[in-house]
C-alpha cells in the first residue's frame, strides 16, 4: 500500500470540513449522528475518492440515484462505501445506485491528481 501524501491529505481534510450534509434522508442522518468518522480512501476511476465507512449505513430504496455530479459526498450501499466525487467523468453509477449525503461547494480540485490513499475524518463544523 502506498504511503498517504500528507500535503494532499491536509488539503483534502480542510475541504472535507466544508461538506454540507443537508440531504434529509435516513442515510445522512445516520452519518451525521456518528460523526466524527474516519475513512481510508483511494482514488477510483479518476473521478472519486472512495473508501469504506466504519459500519454500514441505513438506506431507503427511494433515496437512491445513479446520476452524480462533482462535489457530492455519496454513500454506495453495495460496497458499502463513502465517496467524494471530484470530477464528472464516465457513465452513471450502476444499480442499485447511491444515496447523496452532502455537497462541497468549492475546492474539489484539491482531490485530483492523487494516486495514493488518504485518511479523512469527517466531523461536525464548530
Amino acid at each position: 500500500m502506498e504511503t498517504p501524501d500528507p500535503l494532499c491529505a491536509g488539503l483534502r481534510e480542510q475541504i472535507l470540513e466544508r461538506i454540507d450534509i443537508t440531504y434529509d434522508n435516513a442515510t445522512s442522518r445516520a452519518l451525521a449522528s456518528s460523526l466524527p468518522v474516519t475513512v481510508q480512501r483511494s482514488d477510483m476511476l479518476d473521478r472519486e475518492l472512495y473508501g469504506g465507512p466504519p459500519e454500514p449505513l441505513p438506506t431507503a430504496e427511494g433515496d437512491r440515484q445513479t446520476d452524480y455530479r462533482a462535489g457530492q459526498l455519496v454513500y454506495w450501499p453495495p460496497g458499502p462505501g463513502l465517496a467524494v466525487y471530484y470530477e464528472h467523468a464516465g457513465p452513471s453509477v450502476p444499480g442499485p445506485g447511491m444515496v447523496v449525503l452532502g455537497t462541497i461547494d468549492s475546492g474539489t480540485d484539491a482531490f485530483t491528481g492523487h494516486d495514493g490513499s488518504a485518511e479523512f475524518t469527517i466531523g461536525r463544523a464548530d
